[in-house]
Order: C-alpha cells, then structure tokens, then sequence
C-alpha cells in the first residue's frame, strides 16, 4: 500500500476513532508497535484518550485561549517525548 493510501486510511481511523485501524496504520507508516499512541498524539495534537473518544466532536479545534495554552504545553511534551525516544 502506497503513502499517501496509508495517510488518507489513517486519517479516516482518526476521524472514527477506530483504535485498532489508527495502530494498524501507524505503524505502517513507520511510527513502530511502541509507538503508535504517541504518533496519533503528534497528528491530532489530542492525548489518546481523547482520539479514540467516540464522540463526534472528538478531533474539535479549541476555542478559548485556555485550551489553546493547554493544546501547546501538551505539544511541547510530545516533542520532548519523540526527542527521548531517539537519543
């Protein structure tokens, strides 16, 4: 299966919240067995148990500065976690 066929898949997974196809396709494009959950966290800029939420406002943009704040320290730690799992 070509890139971009496993980019458009897993972005369905992602919409669906369909945790099985999202580490299937994770680790088809290379992010490992170990690391799926942290891959999906860096994609949606969500913590895994809000992406796999079945809700339909799952993936939802926030609004208020407050989320905003807590949206950009969650993703310096995801950075900061991806930088520890390479060195």
């Amino acid at each position: 299966m070509g890139f971009k066929r496993l980019c458009c898949i897993m972005g369905q997974a992602l919409v669906f919240a369909d945790p099985k196809e999202i580490k299937e396709h994770c680790i088809g494009l290379g992010a490992g067995a170990d690391l799926y959950a942290l891959f999906a966290a860096i994609l949606t800029m969500r913590p895994w148990d809000k992406i796999v939420d079945q809700s339909v406002d799952h993936l939802i943009v926030p609004d208020t500065p407050e989320e905003r704040d807590e949206l950009q320290v969650r993703m310096g730690f995801h950075t900061l976690s991806a930088c520890q799992f390479r060195s």
